[in-house]
């Protein structure tokens, strides 16, 4: 959509992407389709590169559909071997013809073998330092020109995210909870009748998040720090890392039922992060509740008192979540804020994390992480999370959330960055798509014409009904470029849109409304 005729896949900085299964193939994503040069580079200054010709020729006519060798080196390094190698091949094409990538496309068939990838295929960065605050203020900035954009089509924006609710009587059981209050060994909550938080008084974590009293344990957390010593050096015994980390555990030295300066009940604890008998850190949790929402806020400060130098992936500040290791769930990250499915221990999700049980288990609903733009997660087993908070040393301040059944995670992830309690409400839309606004004119403080785009977010294709709440007199499907796309029918209704999208596509909508 943006004037490329093709790519070249493979990453050059090491890291691995997925084999395309040829040397040029049709990469199709989301409605959309691309060629690609997929034939890994050889390295053009190595004489075995020249020696070993026949035998990378061979194996590549034998498995690929169109035989493409890429090489690559660096400029004024190429072997005199190869320069041999394309004298050669202006010569004859014996040994096949040197080419220019244009070329390369333009001379293969034309119709290659396709590809098709789901997002989590593709590894996500890892940091090589501390990024964590510049990339928390990236995705809190990238949310407000989201937000704003969808301004013209939304509603009044509800009330900050940072006023908790007041926790409603809790019925006590007569013959106890009646005579003597709350029993000695029953845990401190919080509860707004949609969702039910508990503390633990040894720790200081979270002990469980219920849909109510009675319901069962979606979910626990706690604080921990994770410090890593450094290699043996040349010559000692080698340790492997995961035997050189050790993790801080809560000890919690006060753990109360507390309220803010509006009287709004909330969860505090405070204690020390221990390694053994030593204080590595000390923090201060601090949860409360959101009006109306089953949604809980989790405010978190750590102070590292011996602080840990070397990489962020293994010496970091996290945030620890764990479910029962008999439930069996899928996890789904945010990619573009949309919600994929990951079988990696290592991932990227600035927006959410959500923990998805299989039908009909433990209600059947997903518990979401709200990660308030950090990026970077460890599954450090099938059923334990971390999250990571920042680097192990000086101060780490973190808000984050956890959901229950929140049925757009990525409305609320926004949210969560902005401090607002949900996004302001616009279109009517099925729940796994999200309007993105590219373009918008307004008279009289309606929108007038837009050039809108529909992102599937939950990996459901299907046709998608949005009622614009004004009566539609165009609706085209267009590319980046505003030109009008073949073969994407858009049908008018009304006030509504009825348009096909594929799984995580992005489509753009040129719009105009009656006046």
């Amino acid at each position: 959509e943006r004037g490329f005729r093709a790519v070249l896949w493979p990453a050059f900085d090491g890291s691995a992407v997925p084999d395309i299964g040829g040397g040029v193939a049709r990469w199709e994503s989301s409605g959309a389709a691309i060629d690609v040069i997929a034939s890994r580079p050889l390295d053009a200054g190595s004489a075995r590169t020249v020696l070993a010709l026949h035998e990378t020729l061979g194996d590549a006519m034998d498995h690929d559909h169109a035989v493409v060798l890429a090489f690559a080196h660096v400029a004024g390094r190429a072997s005199r071997w190869h320069g041999l190698l394309r004298r050669i091949g202006g010569w004859s094409n014996l040994i096949g013809t040197f080419s220019t990538p244009e070329r390369v496309v333009d001379a293969s068939p034309a119709v290659v073998s396709a590809a098709t990838f789901e997002p989590d295929a593709f590894p996500p960065p890892l940091p090589a330092s501390d990024p964590v605050m510049e990339a928390v203020a990236a995705a809190t900035a990238a949310a407000e020109r989201i937000v704003a954009a969808a301004a013209p089509f939304a509603a009044p924006p509800s009330r900050p995210m940072a006023e908790p609710v007041p926790a409603p009587a809790v019925p006590r059981r007569p013959w106890l909870g009646g005579l003597f209050g709350r029993r000695r060994d029953e845990p401190l909550a919080v509860d707004n009748g949609l969702v039910r938080v508990e503390i633990n008084a040894a720790t200081g974590g979270l002990l469980a998040v219920r849909r109510g009293a009675d319901a069962p344990n979606r979910l626990s957390q706690q604080i921990a720090v994770r410090t890593t010593a450094a290699a043996p050096e040349v010559g000692e015994p080698w340790v492997a890392e995961e035997d050189r980390q050790s993790l801080a555990r809560m000890a919690a030295e006060a753990t109360v039922l507390d309220a803010d300066d509006r009287g709004h009940p909330r969860l505090v604890s405070r204690g020390r992060l221990l390694v053994a008998d030593e204080v590595v850190a000390r923090f201060v949790q601090r949860v409360s509740l959101v009006p109306a929402r089953p949604l809980a806020l989790i405010d978190v400060e750590v102070d590292v008192e011996h602080p840990a130098a070397g990489p962020l992936m293994a010496n970091h500040v996290a945030l620890r979540f764990a479910w029962n290791e008999n439930d069996h769930v899928e996890l789904r990250r945010s990619v573009h804020t949309q919600s994929v499915a990951t079988e990696r221990t290592r991932f990227t999700a600035p927006h959410f994390v959500e923990i998805v049980p299989e039908h009909g288990q433990r209600g059947g609903e997903a518990v979401t992480l709200l990660t308030g733009g950090l990026p970077w997660h460890l599954l450090s087993s099938p059923h334990v999370l971390d999250m990571v908070a920042g680097p192990a040393r000086g101060r780490v301040a973190r808000r984050v959330a956890v959901g229950l059944g929140l049925e757009r995670p990525w409305e609320a992830g926004l949210a969560l960055l902005l401090g607002a309690t949900d996004i302001a409400a616009g279109p009517v839309a099925p729940p796994n798509v999200r309007l993105t606004v590219a373009e918008c004119i307004v008279e009289g403080g309606l929108p007038r014409a837009a050039r809108v785009g529909l992102l599937e977010s939950a990996g459901l294709a299907g046709p998608v009904t949005v009622d614009w709440g004004r009566r539609v007199e165009r609706a085209v499907a267009v590319d980046a470029f505003g030109a009008a796309r073949a073969g994407v029918d858009v049908a008018i209704d009304g006030t509504r849109t009825v348009v096909s999208l594929a799984r995580y596509q992005w489509l753009q909508l040129d719009l105009g409304f009656a006046g």
